[in-house]
């Protein structure tokens, strides 16, 4: 198989690549839609490449992908291994690889499908509830260089007779701010570079470890952790996968190298005799009643659906828990440009309550 991946990296041809970047647009949203299409067609009992030439009429902007998807269906290519040129995501590129192995492709998909249209509603609404902090934190870099260009000559004039402390610190940092935001760069920067570094050489099972840990928003990792496998278990117990199966399936895929490392964790602990359960509670990465609805879905031989609905509910405590860190994070910002703002009117009077004092 590496093999055969080094042979594809190879044979890509960059500039038909860079021209399919810029002319298609393989948002989710996309991606749900033609899915949904595929998975109902299925359904009635239409070949997959069929619907290829199908789809080239519905969804003109993407002939050229759905040419290439036929093209490899008529080479006799599973459906997983053409769903590269609409840009999805590696774990659902594993989803859709399981379910193409077992009956019920139609069926699976269509899940697969409404699970990307729910993730991408619920990104867009995070999206629109971030725009407002955003737009603050550029008002306020504004406002300092505001500041420093039409405040700063008449600030400086004031001092020329006797500096005041913090007039005098808010001249000396109007006067250093590109100084202060340049070194504020490099610094981010550098620690961007430092966790690329990291990130590059720490294990995908140990990164999340220290993830979860980050104070303040650690457990918003824990919730994506658990909601995550949640789902990619159900799907699994769903299509009738042991343990046993489920923790060979994760080791041996590579579309996601965290699913592959945590798979390897999952056949040590297994060797060793350890119950499934309890290595998802020893790994210290899942919210702490994940191990226990295992375990009562073992005993009552409902894994599927209790996975399957526990996912959704984790899945929407992160989306409420992130909104309240958003909104939490707005009212911060909006209280420093009040009182930026406030600070700068204050400075405009500086002439007259100076005149005042002279009087």
């Amino acid at each position: 198989m590496a093999l055969s991946v080094k042979r594809q990296w190879k044979n890509i041809k960059w500039r038909q690549l860079l021209t399919t970047e810029l002319t298609t647009s393989w948002k989710p949203s996309l991606q749900a839609a033609v899915l949904l299409y595929i998975a109902e067609m299925l359904q009635e009992g239409f070949h997959l490449i069929d619907i290829c030439r199908f789809l080239m009429i519905i969804f003109p902007k993407q002939v050229k992908d759905f040419e290439h998807i036929a093209h490899g269906f008529s080479k006799g290519q599973h459906f997983y291994e053409l769903v590269g040129f609409m840009k999805i995501k590696g774990n659902i590129v594993y989803q859709i690889k399981v379910a193409e192995s077992f009956g019920q492709f139609g069926q699976s998909l269509e899940e697969i499908a409404l699970y990307i249209q729910e993730q991408d509603l619920h990104i867009h609404r995070m999206r629109s509830v971030m725009l407002y902090p955003l737009m603050l934190m550029v008002l306020m870099v504004a406002m300092m260089f505001g500041l420093r260009i039409f405040l700063l000559p008449q600030l400086a004039a004031f001092t020329q007779n006797g500096d005041s402390g913090t007039l005098g610190n808010l001249i000396f940092f109007l006067e250093h701010l590109p100084e202060i935001a340049s070194f504020a760069v490099m610094i981010l920067t550098t620690a961007v570079l430092i966790y690329y570094l990291w990130r590059k050489r720490t294990d995908p099972l140990k990164r999340a470890q220290v993830y979860v840990k980050i104070p303040g928003f650690g457990f918003l990792f824990r919730l994506y952790y658990t909601q995550f496998f949640a789902y990619e278990f159900s799907q699994l117990f769903k299509l009738g996968y042991s343990v046993q199966q489920i923790i060979s399936s994760l080791k041996q895929q590579d579309e996601v190298p965290f699913l592959h490392a945590f798979g390897v964790y999952l056949e040590r602990q297994y060797l060793q005799g350890i119950v499934f359960s309890d290595s998802l509670k020893e790994i210290d990465v899942f919210a702490n009643e994940f191990p226990a609805v295992v375990m009562q879905g073992e005993l009552l031989n409902q894994l599927a659906v209790k996975t399957r609905l526990y996912s959704q509910r984790t899945l929407k405590r992160l989306y409420q828990e992130i909104d309240k860190k958003i909104k939490l994070t707005q009212s911060v910002l909006f209280l420093t440009v009040a009182i930026s703002v406030v600070v700068v009117y204050l400075i405009l009077m500086l002439p007259m309550l100076t005149m005042l004092e002279s009087i």
